[in-house]
């Protein structure tokens, strides 16, 4: 794991990036950029996307984006009542689903830990 994704910021520039890359357009998605509407706190204590909780911070299993972005639950099924994120595909890599699990694994920390000074 490279920990790509280390503080919020760095999470908001992560989507954006791996959007862009798969040439999806998120705002005409009927969510939008959700990763940019809510400010980090109300990401990680209850920052909602269609009535579902986003994130849980450290707890990956329950972060609805994780299962969003892999298409694995039925709610996000290609029968479900959401479909696999971003809608109609090309989906993120497994590799970018990891790195933004890692990070909410970490807790979802808002800045990168400091440099311990020698």
């Amino acid at each position: 794991m490279t920990n790509k994704i280390n503080a919020w910021t760095d999470f908001q520039q992560f989507m954006d990036d791996c959007c862009q890359r798969l040439n999806v357009d998120p705002d005409v998605s009927g969510h939008g950029r959700w990763w940019r509407a809510m400010t980090y706190q109300v990401f990680v204590t209850d920052g909602k996307v269609k009535g579902q909780r986003v994130v849980m911070p450290g707890d990956p299993d329950n972060s609805v984006v994780l299962h969003a972005l892999r298409g694995d639950t039925p709610d996000f099924s290609s029968t479900g009542r959401f479909k696999r994120m971003p809608l109609g595909g090309a989906f993120f890599d497994d590799a970018d689903i990891l790195e933004i699990e890692d990070w909410i694994r970490r807790g979802c920390p808002e800045n990168p830990d400091p440099i311990p000074m020698a």
